[in-house]
């Protein structure tokens, strides 16, 4: 059986299903068309379809952005943070500038509640 966005979030505990779906609408609100959604990797994920792209080097969708949640606290993944090092320095600029504590890897940005973002 294959998990579904609905199954992965119905399985995290109440606060973060609150927090996870509150990533998600947001993101979905803003995605581009043609871009789709589904799971990769274990966690909710944003990709180009294999209907526009469908060789890549993995033989899995190419993920613009991921939302996970690990043991210790949630994570949404930002390909193009990672990829681009001009993006990087203007979003960790804008997230410093928002005055929230940015707990961030290569293009990982982590956080333990909705109120961290």
């Amino acid at each position: 059986m294959t998990m579904t966005v609905d199954d992965y979030i119905d399985s995290l505990p109440e606060d973060r299903r609150i927090a996870i779906r509150a990533v998600r609408e947001a993101i979905n609100a803003r995605l581009p068309v043609g871009y789709e959604e589904g799971i990769v990797y274990n966690m909710i994920s944003w990709f180009v379809p294999f209907t526009r792209l469908a060789e890549t080097y993995n033989g899995q969708p190419l993920c613009v952005a991921s939302l996970g949640a690990q043991k210790n606290y949630m994570v949404l993944h930002l390909m193009s943070v990672y990829g681009d090092a001009k993006l990087r320095t203007w979003f960790e600029k804008a997230f410093k500038a928002s005055g929230k504590k940015l707990d961030m890897g290569k293009g990982c940005l982590r956080f333990g509640s909705l109120d961290d973002l």
